[in-house]
């Protein structure tokens, strides 16, 4: 049932779904929204849709249209289609990476299914297909309309192209392990398990895993054990070094699967117990070939001192290139290196240096100051030890739907990341079954921060985890009662503020504790570890596998926590796998743990899926406030978007304003007279406008006390007068326009937008358009530019085309650089260049002070030269190569000079305030 609600000309639907329908709410709500829209003129859409579970009837059985519910005009995640070749390619990669039908250019990376290994995944494509990418501008702009703005062509290869040589620094992970692993460390291994092209030859695949050694210089690592440390360096390799590490297998027709299995583990399994630490290549490939389907598949084999779970996905796509493009011309290029190994590692040593990774090692000793508490635990007997001879293994996984809901939706209520509520989770579970609070637990990282920004690691291959300490405490504010929603909320926020605290992400940890000896205490590792792998569906077309590839692990293997839980997304379901010692836990302990770790998480995937949400301190990094502040302030404004402070000149004017709120004072109005108008249409582009720009709904609020922050509300709706003049005469249609245009507004600041619109109608298709607004939102500057916007916007109404734009630099990039500069620095040139000098120069017979009683509005004097005089003074300027501007300051100076009777003049000048060092300055709306 569609319908315009109650004279506001907003189209409506109300629809009735079946109880217990398995599309979620807001699912439903989209695909509606997405369909009706599809019936509708370009410039309509619909505002609002209410999910029924009936419809209210009246006596006859007809729908009961006023008695149904008041919309809810929040806006939903719309779909807004690419408008530049940037944004449609972003859009292509994004789908192929998450595994999406559609992706709108307006949706949060992190909300729909993206993590940092993903994120990594999008720059290695996004650099594949030309575009100079980082991980970590994705991480900043976090929308394809905000990173497309950012994304240049790429000028050629971004690294160096020769081949690693000589020794390798270890990396923290690699020196940890070598330390602790004296009698397994040949036996720790990875292995993927994927099906091959059909038609693929040994010939074939001999090249292309000669083509990816060659490219990646990791797998041509040898490592050595000197008297007391290891040494790892690069070794040559000569092809029949690679053709000797690919084993065969040939599977007979009808054999059993049970049959299948043993046959491989039989071959898997010495391959795997097979390495050699000094020996290159640490990587075994066997062939399995089945002789009834002529289907063949690989299992890849590495040591995992040379590669981690990032790398397969790169490792893996280069595997499917390298194969096509043999199969196709029986040659192969790969793509050029991205920055080595070698180089990686010698950059770490040197920053640990830093005074910059210095300073995190206080967060690292306060965090090894808190308690670890205990795990219910057996000691082990004295004839048994800790090693992986006797770990037991437990799995469980998330339905599809539920995995759906966890990669999907779940992110947006707290605007978290997977990992916020995976420890959510287990915390929770661990709590429960210890009885605590609290939970310290080592954490496992992709260790490819962005820590230089001329380092390129998003295909370069490596073992680069970082593992670090994290204490996750419960909220404070919380009941005893942790399966309470709100309580769950509680949980959700506080563990993601906690994890947000990290400094760059865990990485100077292992970095200070590796290669600065004195900086950190020795401590024990903590009693849990856990591992999110990331989704590993859509990494490649080559669908990998992570099971039968036999044992990747040897007896001998020394265990350094009680539980280890680790975790991915395959097949579409989100799979968890805990290991233990059999001597230290029962079955029975354990599996009561995993089942209420499940509850837990499908608990919270619940919870995110019908509460509201909120925001957290962390989401508005500009400003610094608690949660119970910013709780407070969400109250107030549940449409919350953003929130940074004001400048100095929006401070001023705010001041001014409020001060002098009834002469209407840095209020700027405008009225033009537009022909031909088709109001309704109008009135729609400066809607759009207004979600556009962030700035036009924004308003001005202070939190105890402090300098005013700038708040940018998710939607605002400005008031519109409409007024019919044409019974009136032109002198009397002026006198009102005059009247408009000198009336004082006064906006409430704290209520977005700072801003009405009049449209007075003179004629049949005739209005004067009136604007009026507070100044602090746009300068002069912005005024062409937002009119050029609006009629782009209304040509394409006209035309019955969307009403879209290409996206703009947000106003907040502009916050963030003024907080970059450095206000010691400033007034350090300030003081030197005005040394001498206590106030501006002053004209002879100004009075310096005007008493307010005796205060008279603004005046104006205006001077118009001649075109000759002016062509004559542009001449000037352009021999003397300055601007106009410095020719009419320095006339003004002189001027100055002349009436005061000074040498040395001092007086203000006005200019854009647009960075050139921030892109797309020019283009800003604020």
């Amino acid at each position: 049932v569609a319908r315009e609600d109650r004279g506001d000309k907003r189209l409506v639907a109300y629809v009735i779904t079946e109880t217990g329908s398995s599309l979620a709410e807001e699912q439903l709500s989209r695909e509606l929204r997405r369909t009706i829209t599809q019936q509708l003129p370009d410039y309509m859409t619909p505002s609002a849709f209410v999910i029924l579970d009936s419809m209210p009837l009246t006596p006859n059985g007809k729908v009961d249209r006023n008695a149904l519910p008041a919309p809810d005009y929040t806006p939903q995640a719309d779909y807004i289609a690419p408008t530049s070749p940037i944004e449609t390619l972003l859009c292509a990669i994004w789908r192929e990476v998450l595994g999406l039908e559609q992706v709108s250019v307006g949706a949060n990376f992190f909300t729909v299914g993206g993590d940092s290994i993903k994120a990594m995944q999008v720059a290695s494509r996004a650099q594949r297909a030309g575009l100079a990418l980082t991980t970590r501008q994705l991480f900043t702009h976090q929308t394809i309309a905000e990173l497309a703005l950012q994304v240049t062509a790429k000028a050629g290869a971004d690294a160096p192209q020769e081949d690693s040589a000589g020794t390798q620094t270890l990396l923290p992970i690699q020196q940890h392990f070598l330390a602790t692993q004296p009698m397994g460390a040949h036996h720790f291994n990875q292995a993927v398990r994927v099906p091959l092209p059909a038609g693929v030859t040994e010939e074939a695949l001999r090249h292309a895993l000669a083509a990816i050694v060659a490219r990646h210089d990791v797998l041509r690592l040898a490592f050595q054990q000197q008297t007391s440390h290891w040494r790892a360096s690069y070794l040559s390799l000569a092809p029949a070094a690679i053709a000797d590490t690919i084993h065969r297998l040939n599977l007979p027709p009808m054999t059993a699967e049970d049959a299948r299995r043993r046959l491989i583990a039989e071959k898997a399994n010495p391959l795997q117990a097979s390495f050699d630490l000094a020996q290159p290549p640490l990587s075994r490939w066997l062939w399995i070939y089945d002789e009834a389907t002529a289907a063949s598949e690989l299992i890849w084999i590495m040591h995992h001192l040379i590669v981690d779970g990032v790398s397969w996905r790169i490792l893996l796509q280069d595997l499917q290139q390298a194969l096509e493009q043999y199969a196709a011309s029986a040659t192969i290029t790969l793509q050029p290196k991205t920055s080595s190994y070698q180089a990686w590692a010698e950059q770490l040593e040197a920053y640990s240096e830093t005074s910059a990774c210095r300073q995190t090692a206080s967060y690292w000793r306060q965090t090894l100051s808190l308690p670890a508490p205990d795990l219910p635990a057996q000691p082990l007997s004295s004839t048994d030890s800790p090693d992986y001879q006797r770990t037991a293994y437990h799995s469980l996984q998330l339905s599809e739907t539920l995995t759906q809901q966890l990669l999907q939706q779940s992110n947006a209520c707290y605007h978290t990341q997977i990992n916020d509520l995976l420890l959510t989770a287990l915390l929770l579970a661990v709590t429960d079954w210890t009885g605590g609070d609290s939970l310290r637990v080592d954490l496992e990282g992709h260790g490819r921060e962005a820590l230089f920004e001329d380092t390129n690691l998003s295909e370069t291959v490596g073992w680069f985890t970082s593992v670090f300490p994290v204490h996750l405490r419960k909220a404070t504010s919380a009941s005893a009662d942790s399966t309470d929603s709100a309580e769950i909320g509680e949980h959700i926020k506080a563990v993601k503020e906690q994890l947000r605290q990290i400094p760059n992400k865990g990485i100077d940890y292992g970095v200070l504790q590796r290669f600065q000896a004195d900086a950190l205490p020795e401590h024990r590792p903590s009693a849990v570890v856990f591992n999110y792998l990331g989704q590993f569906d859509q990494a490649n077309a080559l669908q990998l596998s992570i099971t039968d590839t036999g044992e990747s692990v040897g007896p001998q293997m020394q265990r350094e926590h009680l539980l280890g839980f680790n975790c991915l997304v395959t097949s579409g379901q989100w799979r968890l796998t805990l290991d233990y010692h059999s001597g230290q836990f029962a079955a029975e302990q354990i599996a009561q743990l995993a089942d209420r770790y499940r509850f837990y998480l499908t608990e919270i995937i619940r919870h995110c899926a019908h509460s509201a949400g909120s925001h957290t301190p962390s989401d508005f990094p500009l400003v610094k406030l608690s949660q119970r502040q910013l709780d407070r302030l969400q109250q107030d404004y549940p449409a919350l978007e953003d929130l940074y402070p004001s400048t100095p000149m929006q401070q001023g004017m705010l001041f001014h304003s409020e001060l002098n709120g009834d002469i209407g004072v840095y209020m700027t109005r405008l009225g033009i007279m537009l022909r031909r108008l088709d109001p309704l249409l109008f009135q729609q582009c400066w809607r759009s406008l207004i979600a556009r720009h962030a700035i036009l709904r924004t308003a001005f609020t202070s939190i105890d006390g402090q300098e005013p922050l700038q708040l940018v509300q998710s939607q605002a709706e400005a008031p519109w007068r409409r007024l019919d003049w044409r019974p009136l005469s032109e002198r009397e249609q002026q006198a009102n326009l005059q009247a408009l245009l000198e009336e004082a507004p006064h906006y409430d600041l704290l209520r977005a937008p700072l801003m009405d619109f009049t449209l007075a109608q003179t004629g049949d298709s005739d209005y004067w358009f009136i604007w009026r607004h507070h100044h602090a939102l746009l300068d002069g500057w912005c005024l062409p530019i937002l009119f050029k916007e609006l009629l782009t916007l209304y040509q394409l109404g006209e035309n019955q085309q969307s009403l879209s734009l290409p996206a703009v630099m947000p106003y907040r990039e502009y916050i963030a650089w003024l907080q970059r500069q450095s206000p010691a620095q400033a007034e350090d040139y300030w003081r030197a260049y005005l040394a001498g000098f206590n106030a501006p120069t002053a004209l002879p017979g100004a009075r310096s002070s005007i008493a307010t009683e005796d205060a008279q509005p603004q005046q104006e004097a205006g001077l118009t030269l001649s075109a000759t005089l002016t062509t004559q003074l542009q001449h000037l300027a352009q021999s003397q190569q300055v601007t106009l501007n410095s020719v009419v300051q320095a006339a003004w100076g002189l001027l100055l000079s002349r009436y005061s009777g000074e040498q040395d003049v001092v007086f203000g000048g006005t200019r854009s305030g647009r960075p050139e060092a921030l892109p797309g300055a020019e283009q800003m709306m604020g």
